[in-house]
């Protein structure tokens, strides 16, 4: 309700110019219902100076009910002054979508609010002429202040309503009429998020980010921009009836590669630009016709965003009038799309604002100005324009000739695109991209470009959070700092306006984070948070009003509030990244096989982690990580392929397996609404693979294989056909039921379990393969003597999977080993009594069978009972000469009575090479004539270190045992 006040004391330096410079007043925005208040004794400290540097009051954007507060005096003493200033305003209230389709809830966003002193609870009325909507409903502070009502009873159309502002009980504080569309749900509907500040695309927030592009659009450049990162671009076409065809086949290359179109019609429009016309006066009834037939053909293609009708208006002496009506004949045409200018300065775009739903700004300061005059410039036309028109940034991506002597370095574009982001730009497109060497010519400035690109799409649900934004403040000159919010987790820019590297600290005040440290963003480090005290002074200045009056009230920080602070280190012109977690993921399953399963980590932007990516035959197929859509944790992967055979096909990390077990490769995954896309799931393990229609819910789709011979499980899954979807939380299981034993000296004791619970399980003791006929698992079991135990795990008479054990029977089973030298905790087979369980091990080293010991003798004695006649004792050893496993060189065994004296019995030993390759299981057998013993003592000699001619030469080796076995049945 206080617009901008500003005496004629206030002005602290000039205003940005038509030419988009900036003065000392251009501080970032703070955008709340109350404007900026400046006054002469606000000054700080040094003022940003005409490089766009910022001083100690250079404090980012702080959306909140009151936008900058800067004065000497006491917070109170502002405060009051506020709330005396606040009858005099006037209540605007704004749709927050452009048009509402099939949601069942409407929000109005709120601006110019009173201000709210006291503890006056703020609720508003919605009605639909003499209809109330909704009563009392809460004014929510999200990035801005909103009220909700619901859409059900609005007819299809526009609707007039009224917002009414309530304290408290019934003293109305403020009214604002409103104007809400429902429109019939279209398939490539684009609906303006004035609350979020982006778009809605196919239902879900979608930051525009791309590039313009000359005509004819070089075949190969959808492709090339779209592995990139960029998800848009708008070529300078014509609108030439005759090259329709061109245009509707550069359309479909585009949707085919998930990408939209800004769609320009300014050769129609007569708007400016590369076309602006045929040059010669059209009548209107031609014109008008000319546009319809335009709109017409493209309005219903699925690449389309919206409509680009005027390009720098205001240079070209193009009526807002005029434009004015284009835009209406637009709307009138296609409702769906939004339409959108391009402007130098926003006075322009303040001229123009009521023929547009999108606004972009165009500062091209490299080399004649600093790159940080690109943050006033969007703050600028952000003040005048939003929250009604989200603003763009067109990006400087060209230099050499005209005005311009240069083109940007990569750390100036960078820097230029994320002050745009800090300031609250919601879209990006550069000017301009003519690949591979036109425009820019540096492959590094434009491969920051894409740098830039994969990071805003890895962070849009942030940039496009509809969450308050927290604070985020830096005192150091020149860097720029801003923070937003997403289900509980924060991301923080900070940019350096300074070409020169500096030293910074970052402020985190009220934060309401549990977290400890911050993650540097795709830089693989953390640094850690520090509590602070409690700002005081000119640091509450710094902070929402509603923030400042709470602690009024309060006399401190709300106990779940705490001030953090971190330091760290910023380039020249660079760009920091970073982001305090929230709330963990659910819990994955311990039996998952599969390295980060639901694409949680993120060392690199958008890109996936744990996989290789297998290209397909086509180009520009895209495998990247979303956070706008998540069965699991925030984030899954979206694959989109152009064709039949061209999608990426994603490999998860090899995980490791069990020859002869059966595992389950399963994913969720979802596709677009409308669309029905065939996922393939690949198993190399038993060379099976299966195809699944997708729908537009998150379903659990499964593919059973055996594995075979190796250990690694090579895993692919992608796109059988063109489309685009969703996988999120991989699982590779093993479902083969797990057969548990405990050894007596009489037999086992033999327990199933089975991970699929829809299954039954059945079971046989003599060796034959189990099916569906056999007897059904119902309880644990007792063996005597040996036993080859078979089972089948069925699921409505067919068999998923089979497993068997054999269970070996000597006299040493299940008897207590006593180990001289413990063995290696990270190969303990089943335990202590492992070399005595009647399981033989496989030649894989780590299937949990071995028990290994590194540098170390086997020293093992084994006490049977009772005096038993001994005639043979075994034990079987592995070679892996590649996992640093030799054979024992000698094994002695010995007997004892009382197992403190022992007598020799024999020793033995083997002829196997130290260089054979490959695994190698060898039992070494002692017989000698029968003699009776209560104790038996093995000991195995190792190798000690690895020999001369081995890569690990004069490391230690290993020794792996299995089985001791007295006379061995």
């Amino acid at each position: 309700p206080v617009r901008a006040v500003r005496a004629k004391d206030a002005v602290r330096g000039p205003r940005p110019g038509a030419d988009g410079s900036s003065g000392a007043d251009n501080h970032p925005e703070m955008r709340g219902p109350v404007r900026a208040i400046r006054a002469k004794d606000a000054v700080r400290g040094p003022q940003p100076g005409a490089d766009g540097s910022g001083g100690a009051d250079n404090h980012p954007e702080m959306r909140s009910p009151v936008r900058a507060i800067r004065a000497k005096a006491s917070v109170l003493g502002l405060l009051l002054a506020l709330a005396a200033a606040a009858p005099s305003a006037a209540l605007e209230a704004v749709s927050a979508l452009s048009f509402y389709m099939d949601e069942t809830e409407g929000r109005l966003v709120l601006t110019d609010l009173p201000v709210v002193t006291g503890d006056a609870e703020l609720r508003a009325d919605v009605m639909a002429g003499d209809r109330v909507l909704a009563r009392g409903a809460p004014v929510v502070q999200g990035r801005r202040p909103w009220v909700a009502f619901p859409l059900d009873s609005l007819p299809e159309g526009r609707t007039e309503l009224t917002c009414r502002l309530r304290f408290g009980g019934e003293e109305e504080a403020a009214r604002a009429p409103a104007t809400v569309t429902r429109l019939p749900p279209k398939a490539n509907a684009v609906q303006v998020d004035r609350l979020g500040g982006g778009l809605r695309v196919d239902g879900l927030p979608w930051f525009p980010f791309g590039f313009y592009c000359y005509w004819p659009v070089q075949p190969t450049l959808a492709a090339e921009e779209a592995v990139r990162g960029f998800n848009l671009m708008s070529p300078y076409q014509p609108n030439d009836p005759g090259s329709l065809d061109e245009r509707i086949a550069y359309l479909d290359r585009a949707a085919a590669l998930g990408l939209r179109v800004h769609y320009q019609l300014l050769d129609v429009t007569g708007g400016g630009g590369v076309y602006s016309g045929s040059g010669r006066e059209i009548p209107p009834e031609e014109r008008d016709e000319w546009l319809r037939a335009e709109i017409e053909a493209v309005r219903g293609h699925p690449a389309l965003l919206g409509w680009y009708i005027a390009d720098e208006p205001g240079l070209r002496g193009v009526d807002p009038e005029a434009m004015q009506r284009i835009y209406e004949r637009v709307r009138e045409l296609d409702p769906y799309h939004p339409v959108t200018m391009v402007f130098l300065n926003a006075e322009a775009g303040q001229r123009f604002a009521a023929g547009m739903d999108l606004a972009m700004v165009d500062p091209y300061p490299i080399p004649n100005a600093p790159p940080a005059t690109v943050g006033p410039a969007v703050g600028a036309a952000l003040q005048g324009l939003g929250p009604r028109t989200p603003v763009w940034l067109v990006g400087q991506a060209f230099g050499g000739g005209e005005h311009w002597t240069r083109e940007p370095t990569a750390r100036e574009l960078r820097l230029m695109t994320w002050l745009a982001l800090v300031e609250g730009a919601t879209g990006v497109q550069y000017f301009i991209r003519h690949g591979l060497s036109g425009f820019p010519k540096s492959p590094e400035t434009w491969a920051a470009a894409g740098r830039a690109a994969l990071e805003v799409q890895a962070l849009a649900p942030h940039l496009l959070s509809r969450e308050a934004r927290p604070l985020a403040l830096s005192p150091q000159e020149g860097v720029r700092t801003a923070a937003w919010q997403h289900e509980g987790e924060t991301v923080i820019a900070a940019v350096n306006t300074r070409n020169q590297p500096l030293a910074f600290e970052l402020l985190l005040p009220g934060s309401g984070t549990e977290a400890v440290e911050a993650d540097v963003l795709y830089e693989d480090r953390v640094v850690p948070l520090r509590k602070v005290s409690r700002p005081r002074g000119l640091h509450l200045l710094g902070r929402p009003l509603g923030m400042v009056t709470g602690l009024l009230r309060r006399g401190g920080d709300a106990p779940e509030a705490r001030n953090l602070k971190f330091e760290d280190f910023i380039d020249a012109w660079g760009v920091r990244l970073y982001r305090l977690r929230g709330p963990a993921p659910p819990p994955l399953s311990v039996l998952n096989h599969i390295v980060d399963p639901s694409f949680e980590w993120d060392p690199s932007p958008a890109v996936p982690a744990a996989v290789y990516a297998r290209v397909g035959e086509g180009r520009g197929a895209t495998a990247f990580v979303d956070g706008r859509l998540a069965h699991h944790g925030r984030r899954s992967l979206r694959l989109v392929s152009p064709g039949a055979g061209e999608g990426v096909r994603v490999r998860p990390y090899a995980p490791t397996v069990v020859p002869a077990r059966t595992y389950r490769l399963s994913v969720w995954a979802r596709a677009p609404e409308g669309t029905a896309p065939v996922l393939r799931l690949w198993s190399h393990a038993g060379g099976d693979s299966a195809d699944f229609r997708l729908t537009d819910r998150w379903t659990r789709y499964h593919l059973d294989a055996t594995s075979g011979g190796t250990r690694r499980a090579p895993l692919d899954l992608g796109l059988a056909t063109a489309g685009t979807a969703w996988l999120d939380l991989v699982e590779y299981q093993d479902i083969s039921p797990r057969i548990l034993t405990s050894a007596t000296p009489t037999g086992h004791w033999v327990t199933v379990e089975s991970v699929v619970p829809e299954g039954e399980v059945h079971l046989r003791l003599d060796g034959r393969e189990a099916t569906a006929r056999d007897p059904v698992y119902a309880h644990p079991l007792t063996t005597q003597g040996p036993s080859r135990v078979r089972v089948a795990l069925v699921d409505d008479g067919v068999v998923l999977a089979r497993t068997g054990l054999d269970l070996h029977h000597h006299a040493a089973l299940g008897r207590f080993v006593d180990l001289a030298h413990p063995h290696s905790p990270r190969y303990p087979a089943g335990g202590p009594d492992a070399l005595t369980d009647g399981i033989l091990g496989s030649e894989f080293f780590d299937d949990g069978r071995w028990q290994g010991f590194e540098g170390v003798d086997l020293h093992a004695v084994v006490d049977l009972g009772e005096p038993v006649k001994i005639e043979a004792v075994a034990c079987r050893f592995l070679q892996s000469t590649a996992a640093w496993i030799w054979l024992p060189r000698v094994m002695e065994v010995n007997l004892s009575d009382d197992g403190k004296t022992f007598r020799p019995f024999v020793t033995a030993d083997h002829e196997v090479d130290d260089r054979a390759r490959g695994p190698r299981v060898e039992e070494l057998i002692a017989r000698a004539p029968a003699d009776r013993a209560r104790f038996v003592r093995v000991r195995a000699r190792t190798m000690g270190q690895c020999p001369s001619w081995h890569p690990g030469a004069g490391d230690t080796a290993w020794l792996f045992a299995d089985e001791i076995r007295v006379n061995p049945e």
